[in-house]
């Protein structure tokens, strides 16, 4: 017994008319009914009554006719599936992050999905959060990793809080306020502040220094800004001024002897964070789909 013995079988039940079974399956009705044949050998059972004019389902015909179409659902599904599968398998998508978020749970969230999609190319954009949205705007990027407080939001766009990453104080080992247990914006109104401002992005939109004005009530004395976390963290242990940084860029620094990291704390000693986000846009991009299962499961800490 195979599917195609199945098919035919079917056939003939619902036409309970072998030619025409036979015109529908595109075989001869010869073959239609040595296939039938075949089939009542194989099970050892009689499915139907036939003479020249008429054809009818035995009792073991009408039951058998049941399981048989049962079977061929199950067939048709399970090739769908795989089918599905095979497709997410193949192909790509492109993943944009923001300048320093390479040190966070990103390569977590983008291994695990590589595990189960190793046949899917992810293609890695970094940029600042201008420049990715633009690029998404534009159908260049299908998600991106980013903060964006002030930046425009494009309409339409899906969008999910990963985490309120902790802000930390940045400076040198032996700065003098280097063994504070945590420090507020308003205790920083003197320092140099170096700043990480990403290539293109104009000097009138950086959230540093706004969040520094909002917070601490004063206007930052800006004297360095670097589009690289690394550079700032030499200028920083350089003594040349204090950063303001979220915690996923500098957590791989704490060993370091010769800067020092304290956290930054609103004035009732909470904690100063900044809201992460992923940005997509909802569609019929099944590997999308999957790769935003995947951010949904993981645990950002």
């Amino acid at each position: 017994m195979n599917l195609r013995q199945l098919e035919y079988f079917t056939a003939c039940a619902e036409q309970l008319n072998f030619t025409r079974a036979a015109e529908q399956c595109y075989i001869s009705q010869t073959a239609m009914t040595q296939q039938i044949r075949a089939l009542e050998t194989s099970i050892g059972a009689v499915l139907f009554l036939r003479d020249k004019h008429h054809v009818e389902l035995t009792a073991a015909g009408e039951l058998f006719y049941g399981e048989a179409k049962a079977i061929l659902r199950r067939t048709e599904s399970a090739l769908r599936l795989v089918q599905h599968v095979d497709a997410l398998e193949e192909g790509k998508i492109s993943v944009g992050f923001i300048r320093g978020y390479g040190h966070s749970d990103l390569a977590k969230t983008l291994h695990s999905f590589h595990q189960t999609h190793p046949g899917v190319h992810i293609e890695l954009v970094r940029d600042n959060e201008h420049g990715l949205l633009s690029l998404f705007e534009q159908g260049e990027l299908d998600i991106v990793f980013t903060v964006t407080p002030y930046a425009r939001k494009p309409e339409q766009v899906k969008r999910m809080l990963l985490k309120h990453y902790p802000m930390m104080v940045v400076m040198a080992g032996n700065h003098a306020l280097a063994e504070k247990p945590y420090l507020t914006y308003r205790e920083l109104e003197n320092e140099n502040f170096l700043i990480m401002q990403p290539a293109g992005r104009q000097r009138a939109e950086t959230e540093e220094a706004i969040f520094i004005h909002e917070r601490g009530g004063f206007v930052p004395k800006v004297t360095a800004m670097e589009s690289e976390p690394e550079t700032l963290l030499l200028q920083v242990a350089m003594g040349l001024g204090i950063s303001i940084l979220p915690e996923y860029v500098i957590h791989h620094a704490y060993s370091r002897e010769d800067i020092r990291i304290v956290p930054l704390v609103k004035d009732d000693q909470t904690a100063e964070t900044l809201d992460f986000e992923v940005l997509w846009y909802e569609g019929e991009n099944q590997i999308l789909r999957q790769l935003i299962d995947i951010i949904e499961s993981v645990t950002y800490k």
